[in-house]
């Protein structure tokens, strides 16, 4: 990366820390260890391992995962539009191509299960923000 790429990548960073992610994230984990142990230490001993509760705790986890990397998605995106907004438009997007490269192309099932937004999107939501007057 060049020296205005490797900005880009800082502001992104930095962005996630002035949105405060790591806690929002925290907060999605613990209400999924809540849940978890509300399963394992009340429904099951209550009800029993019948099919139906283990249906019920797979699809916890299930929406857990899907809940999880959605937002992450939205903390990617929200990051990026922190750099984006510091002036780093063209860099950061020719950063995430550089980064991203052989990943660049996901399909539909892997978009779902993605901690990032693919990075197609991702450049299409930075060349579609408001542009800045020029880049760093």
């Amino acid at each position: 990366l060049n020296d205005n790429e490797l900005k880009a990548v800082i502001y992104h960073e930095l962005g996630h820390i002035v949105n405060k992610d790591t806690y929002k994230s925290l907060i999605v984990s613990i209400a999924y260890s809540l849940i978890s142990v509300m399963m394992l230490l009340y429904v099951i001993p209550r009800i029993g391992l019948t099919l139906i509760t283990i249906l019920m705790y797979i699809l916890i986890a299930l929406l857990a995962v899907i809940i999880s990397f959605t937002l992450s998605r939205i903390n990617e995106t929200r990051a990026d539009l922190y750099a984006l907004n510091r002036g780093y438009r063209e860099s950061l997007a020719t950063a995430l191509v550089k980064v991203t490269y052989p990943s660049i192309h996901s399909s539909l099932i892997k978009q779902v299960f993605l901690s990032h937004p693919t990075t197609l999107n991702r450049i299409n939501t930075i060349l579609k923000a408001a542009k800045k007057p020029t880049d760093k």
